[in-house]
C-alpha cells in the first residue's frame, strides 16, 4: 500500500522560502514541503502507517517473525533495517491489540463465572448481637439464680440465643418496645430460639421480661460484630461504620474517624489499603473486573520493565562483545513475538469458546520456550548445550524479578483502584 503523498507547497509557510515541486524539505529552514490542509481520513491514514509502515513491511516482519526465530534481530543489528517495521513500533502496536485482547477476555470470563451468582447478603445476622454480650454481668448473675435446679444450662439458653440489632438506630427502635414489655416483639423473639423448651423452668419468660427492661441506651452500646469483607474478616461496630467503609472514596476526615473508633494509627500504604478494599465488592462483576483491570495494567507495566532487565541478563550472559542496544533489540523483538503468539490464542478462544484442555497451555509454554533457544543459537551463534546451559542460567534471575515485579505491581495497581 503507497505512502499518501500531500500537496506540495510553491513556498516555506515557515520562513517564505520559494520551493520547487521535487523539494521534500526547505532547504533553509528544513521544514517539511507539504500542506497540512487535508481530510481527517488522511490524517487517520498517515497516523497507522507511521506507526506500522503499513505496506510490505508489517508483512515482511510477520513471515521472518514466524519463519525464521531470531533473524529479525540478526539483520536489524546488522544494519539490514528498511524491509522491517521500526522494533519499538512493533512492540508498542503489538501490546496496544494485546492488551485490549487481554482486558476483553479477562472481562467475559468474570461476566460468565458470575452470571450464575445471585449477590445477598449472608452476614445479615451477624450485625446483630447476642443478649448475653449486651446484658450487665451483674443482671446475667442474678437472673442466673437456678443452679441448685439443675436447670442453668436450660436456663442460659435464652440470654445466649435472642440477638438484636448492633446498628444503633435500629436497635434504639427494638430496645424501647423490648424495654416496655412488648409481648407481640418478645414472643416473636421467643419462637426463633422455641421458648417454650424452657418454660419448664418456671417464670422464664418473665426472667426475659425482666432482662429486657435493663438493655443499655443505644448510645451506651459498645458491641462489635465480624463480616467476611472480599474474603477477609472485618470487625464494625455498627453499620454505619460499615456504610463508611463500604463508601470506598473515603475522604482522609472519613478515613481517620473510621480508624478512630479502633483506635488504630495506619501507615500511608495501609490507609491505601483500607481505600482501595472498602471501592470493591467481590461478590459482584464491576469489583471483579476492576481487579482484573488492575492486573492488566500490572503486566503491562511489568513487561516494559522486564525488557531492559533482560537485555542486562543478555549482556551478561551472552556478551560476546556486543553492545547493550543489541540485547534491547533482541528483548524488544522477544517481548513483542510473544504477545503475538498470546494474541493468537485469544483470538481462538474467541472463536472456540469453552474450557480447553490442560495440554494447550503446556504446548504454549513449550512453543515459547523452543522460539526463545532457536533465537538465541541464531543470533548468539552458540552450539546447542551452551544456548540451553546459558538461556537456563538466564531463567534463574528472570522468573525471580518477574515474581517480585508482579507482586509490587499488584499491590501498586490495587491501592490506586
Amino acid at each position: 500500500m503507497p505512502r499518501k503523498r500531500r500537496k506540495p507547497l510553491h513556498a516555506c509557510p515557515n520562513c517564505g522560502t520559494a520551493l520547487r515541486a521535487e523539494d521534500h524539505y526547505c532547504p533553509h529552514c528544513g521544514q517539511e514541503n507539504h500542506d497540512l490542509r487535508v481530510p481527517f481520513k488522511h490524517f487517520a491514514y498517515e497516523f497507522l502507517e507511521s506507526l506500522t509502515h503499513f505496506d510490505t513491511k508489517l508483512w515482511n516482519t510477520l513471515k521472518v517473525t514466524f519463519t525464521r526465530p531470531g533473524q529479525l534481530t540478526k539483520d536489524f543489528v546488522e544494519g539490514k533495517r528498511a524491509r522491517y517495521v521500526h522494533p519499538v513500533r512493533l512492540y508498542v502496536f503489538t501490546s496496544v491489540i494485546f492488551f485490549a485482547l487481554l482486558t476483553w477476555h479477562m472481562d467475559r470470563e468474570v461476566e460468565q463465572n458470575r452470571a450464575d451468582i445471585v449477590v445477598t447478603d449472608p452476614d445479615d445476622d451477624l450485625r446483630k448481637a447476642h443478649l448475653a454480650t449486651i446484658l450487665p454481668d451483674s443482671l446475667l448473675g442474678a437472673l442466673q439464680t437456678k443452679e441448685q435446679t439443675g436447670e442453668l444450662e436450660r436456663l442460659n439458653g435464652p440470654y445466649h440465643m435472642l440477638t438484636v440489632p448492633i446498628d444503633k438506630p435500629y436497635y434504639r427502635a427494638i430496645a424501647d418496645r423490648l424495654r416496655e414489655g412488648n409481648a407481640t416483639l418478645i414472643d416473636s423473639m421467643a419462637g426463633l430460639v422455641d421458648l417454650d423448651a424452657y418454660d419448664t423452668v418456671p417464670g422464664t419468660r418473665e426472667q426475659l421480661r425482666r432482662a429486657f427492661s435493663h438493655l443499655p441506651d443505644a448510645d451506651s452500646l459498645d458491641v462489635c460484630y465480624s463480616i467476611r469483607l472480599n474474603s477477609l474478616t472485618m470487625s464494625f461496630c455498627d453499620r454505619a461504620e460499615e456504610a463508611l467503609f463500604k463508601k470506598g472514596d473515603l475522604s482522609d476526615a472519613d478515613l481517620d474517624s473510621l480508624l478512630s473508633k479502633k483506635a488504630e494509627k495506619t501507615s500511608w500504604f495501609k490507609r491505601r489499603m483500607i481505600r482501595s478494599l472498602g471501592r470493591l465488592d467481590l461478590s459482584r462483576t464491576e469489583g471483579m473486573q476492576r481487579v482484573a483491570h488492575a492486573i492488566v495494567r500490572a503486566i503491562s507495566a511489568i513487561m516494559f520493565i522486564l525488557m531492559p532487565f533482560t537485555a542486562v541478563l543478555l549482556l551478561w550472559i551472552f556478551f560476546r562483545g556486543r553492545f547493550y542496544w543489541e540485547h534491547l533489540i533482541f528483548s524488544v523483538h522477544t517481548h513483542t513475538i510473544y504477545f503475538l503468539f498470546f494474541m493468537i490464542i485469544l483470538l481462538l478462544a474467541l472463536i472456540i469458546p469453552g474450557d480447553w484442555p490442560g495440554w494447550v497451555g503446556s504446548l504454549v509454554a513449550l512453543t515459547c520456550l523452543a522460539y526463545l533457544l532457536v533465537s538465541l543459537k541464531r543470533v548468539y551463534g552458540l552450539s546447542w548445550p551452551r544456548t540451553i546451559l546459558r538461556t537456563l542460567l538466564m531463567s534463574i534471575p528472570y522468573l525471580l524479578i518477574t515474581s517480585l515485579l508482579l507482586v509490587v505491581g499488584l499491590l501498586w495497581g490495587f491501592i490506586n483502584l
